[in-house]
């Protein structure tokens, strides 16, 4: 048997303009139509949608608990708005795809995400909520909008949820943030397609495993997917604060980098971050065509091979020497995150030039050199502080 427990008469959802209930709404399987210009207040409650029931709105629904939706068949349609007004953390929940019209979070907290949810027109977060995702996906809708966040109310991407829109040749904002508010701004000039963006309050020598960098780079890591792979002609913008830079980073000559398969990418070039006001920070790179973690690092790029004695403090051993397809390179003693490495052919052309991570070993791994021809070449690596060391080594 259907029932609908609600403190106000079905009638009064139709005619008129604002109603009250008090404790909470549980629709058990009815079917509930909230017509245009009707304003439900759920005071002291929220709603709980189970055993396949429909709620069709196309008012207003205010919220001071959690909405909870259950059921196969349980939804929820209308072009209306749901606002969640309450003065503690509030949730949403479903155990069915939920999408919301016109979502409102207006509680001065957050509200928290127990599973994936679509906002198809207006997120809204009233410069007065958040959003959590924890490991829950927030999508929106192509041409859905979000108004209303500032650095103190965001898409909080505590976990592996990410934001999800529409990227085309419009800059479309993503404002998100961990701990703070670390947005990024997305601008594709290649195929439409949806983009995926969550932000980490950390930055690895390598992905998914490395070990934590701790001085020479911002303190994030911005991890960005696209759903159709290929065709997508990426400029990333990525925003921090100066508490978020670790010790020796260098803001002047800075740079977006991009893991690629096992070793992080660096731009040509660095250049000193634009101040976007106060302590907040933002660096671009465009020509953006694969995704997987970005993140912010210092660039030093030099193309003339600085040759140094065997009496430097920092030694360098490369391994296997000589080599058919791979070296490493083991520093005796380095406190530095990343180095230039460089490699000259036999007539000084320059043939090889990344900056690479320098993990927890004082180790670069495994440089893969077969497309090098068989000679005799020149590696150099230059540190953040400058310091360079060059050592001889033979392809076979």
């Amino acid at each position: 048997m259907h029932y609908l427990k609600i403190y106000l008469s079905l009638w009064i959802l139709g005619y008129c303009t604002s109603s009250w209930a008090q404790g909470g709404l549980t629709n058990n399987g009815a079917s509930i139509q909230v017509v245009s210009n009707t304003n439900i207040q759920i005071t002291a409650g929220g709603v709980e949608n189970l055993s396949d029931g429909n709620i069709a709105n196309a008012g207003n629904l205010y919220l001071d608990k959690d909405w909870t939706q259950t059921g196969t068949t349980t939804d929820y349609t209308g072009n209306g708005s749901v606002h969640f007004k309450g003065n503690t953390n509030q949730f949403v929940a479903s155990s069915t795809p939920l999408t919301i019209a016109n979502l409102k979070v207006n509680n001065g907290l957050r509200l928290i995400l127990g599973n994936p949810i679509t906002v198809s027109t207006n997120l809204d977060l009233m410069s007065n909520g958040s959003m959590e995702l924890g490991s829950n996906d927030l999508t929106l809708s192509t041409g859905c909008t979000i108004s209303n966040y500032d650095v103190n109310h965001f898409i909080i991407t505590n976990g592996n949820g990410s934001l999800i829109q529409e990227v085309g040749t419009i800059d479309i904002t993503y404002p998100i943030g961990n701990s703070i508010y670390n947005p990024a701004i997305l601008n594709n000039s290649g195929t439409l397609d949806n983009f995926s963006v969550r932000v980490e309050d950390q930055v690895r020598t390598a992905y998914p495993s490395g070990s934590l960098v701790t001085t020479g780079m911002v303190d994030k890591t911005w991890f960005i997917d696209e759903t159709i792979q290929g065709g997508s002609d990426m400029s990333v913008t990525l925003q921090w604060e100066t508490s978020d830079e670790l010790s020796s980073f260098d803001r002047t000559k800075c740079g977006v980098i991009h893991w690629s398969n096992s070793a992080w990418d660096y731009p040509a070039t660095g250049s000193t971050a634009s101040n976007i006001g106060g302590n907040s920070w933002s660096q671009t790179r465009t020509g953006i065509t694969s995704f997987s973690p970005f993140a912010i690092d210092d660039i030093i790029l030099t193309s003339t091979p600085l040759l140094v004695d065997s009496e430097k403090e920092n030694t360098l051993l490369i391994y296997p020497n000589p080599t058919k397809e791979y070296l490493n390179i083991k520093f005796s003693s380095v406190e530095s995150s990343s180095a230039i490495v460089q490699i000259f052919s036999a007539d000084g052309r320059l043939v090889f030039n990344e900056q690479r991570v320098v993990d927890a070993n004082q180790s670069i791994q495994l440089l893969d050199l077969t497309d090098l021809a068989a000679g005799t070449y020149l590696l150099q690596t230059i540190l953040k502080n400058g310091q360079s060391n060059t050592q001889r080594f033979i392809k076979r």
